[in-house]
């Protein structure tokens, strides 16, 4: 890369080599991409697509009682990256990020695009006692994810606020409150961003 005296990155020579390669990954994009349910720049469900699954989520809280937890994630400093890094690593940053994130959780979960910079995690017949212990598990094993990006070995952190399904809640309200107890681990991770998982809790 090309930098500035300041470290920002002005420049580039090569080509951006992700570091990843997983044949069932691949296979998935594919056929995901076929039903056109794929954010292909990230390589998850679309946010059209996890819409309809959080809306249906909270119709079976609303019925039947079933829970759902959600989880909604950002990279930390993803502004910071940007800025030195351009526009296009917050995709490829969020995809490497899916795709670590995507090993721990079950088959029955679902994991998309919710806005630019954010991934959201839809936890089905999870409980307000047992998300918890799913997010202890992510701080965990869930360690930095590491992307190779124009030459430069990042590893990348998250922060991520949970919240359960309540009696009347709709998707928006569900949302909200997971964003508040997003927005707070941000403000602890820039405080002290150290790598690996920010502090998350759950409201």
């Amino acid at each position: 890369p090309i930098r500035k005296e300041d470290g920002v990155v002005i420049g580039v020579a090569e080509t951006f080599d992700a570091a990843i390669g997983n044949t069932d990954w691949d296979r998935r994009l594919n056929r995901l991409s076929r039903y056109g349910a794929l954010d292909e720049p990230t390589g998850v469900l679309s946010h059209a697509v996890m819409q309809t699954h959080l809306h249906e989520s909270i119709e079976l809280f609303k019925n039947h009682r079933l829970p759902v937890s959600i989880l909604l994630i950002e990279i930390c400093q993803i502004g910071d990256l940007i800025t030195k890094y351009g526009p296009l690593i917050a995709p490829a940053a969020l995809r490497a990020t899916a795709q670590t994130l995507e090993s721990f959780i079950r088959p029955s979960d679902f994991i998309g695009r919710w806005d630019e910079h954010r991934l959201l995690i839809i936890l089905t017949e999870c409980s307000p006692f047992e998300l918890p212990a799913v997010i202890n598990k992510l701080k965990q094993r869930c360690g930095p994810t590491e992307l190779r990006w124009w030459g430069d070995e990042l590893a990348l952190a998250i922060s991520l606020g949970g919240a359960s399904a309540q009696q009347g809640d709709t998707p928006e309200t569900l949302i909200n409150r997971a964003t508040r107890v997003l927005e707070s681990a941000l403000g602890v991770a820039a405080k002290n961003a150290s790598g690996g998982l920010s502090r998350a809790s759950q409201a």
